[in-house]
């Protein structure tokens, strides 16, 4: 990344905070407005070939800025987005609301000792049939990754990779009978 910044003369920022992690960025400028040419009309996947259009998500993440980041991604692909600071928040959100979501994405480390596990089981409380759930997590321990797979949800690392977000969501939005057997064969006493 830093010869490629350095190569382009775009400058390099780093964000660090102590226990929830660290965020690296390259500054890029919106360009002279005389050179910039055409734009290419809209490239989206036909609506028939595109399963995540449409989908229905809610996204639990107690960090601001990687919540709109989040939000701003899931709208571009044009997902009907819910988002929440907390498990609580959540589920006084989607309280009253008829239509469940269609995933649920969950940082794994939220605020007041509390993780998206808490939260996917809180949201989970207001269904009779489990939602997919998606825990994002920069924490690659073998106990997080167990804990996770042992209550049925699937597992993402940070730093995201879009492409693969978008991969498993279509995956979920395609096939929900396969992950909801595998949360119920997984939730069973």
């Amino acid at each position: 990344m830093e010869r490629i910044a350095l190569c382009l003369e775009h400058r390099i920022t780093v964000r660090s905070e102590l226990g929830k992690g660290s965020m690296f960025g390259v500054v890029i400028p919106y360009g002279v407005k005389t050179r910039i040419g055409p734009q290419v009309e809209n490239l989206a996947l036909p609506s028939a070939f595109d399963l995540v259009a449409g989908c229905s998500i809610l996204v639990i993440e107690n960090d601001p800025e990687e919540l709109k980041a989040m939000q701003a991604l899931l709208e571009c692909w044009h997902c009907n987005v819910r988002v929440a600071r907390s498990a609580a928040i959540a589920v006084a959100l989607l309280r009253g609301i008829e239509a469940r979501p269609d995933v649920i994405l969950a940082d794994y480390h939220l605020d007041n000792n509390q993780t998206g596990l808490n939260a996917l089981s809180a949201v989970q409380a207001l269904y009779p049939h489990p939602v997919p759930g998606v825990i994002i997590t920069a924490d690659r321990t073998n106990e997080i990754q167990a804990m996770v797979q042992d209550a049925g949800y699937h597992l993402l690392n940070k730093p995201l990779k879009p492409a693969r977000l978008r991969s498993l969501l279509s995956h979920l939005r395609d096939s929900p009978d396969k992950s909801l057997k595998r949360q119920n064969s997984s939730k069973v006493e």
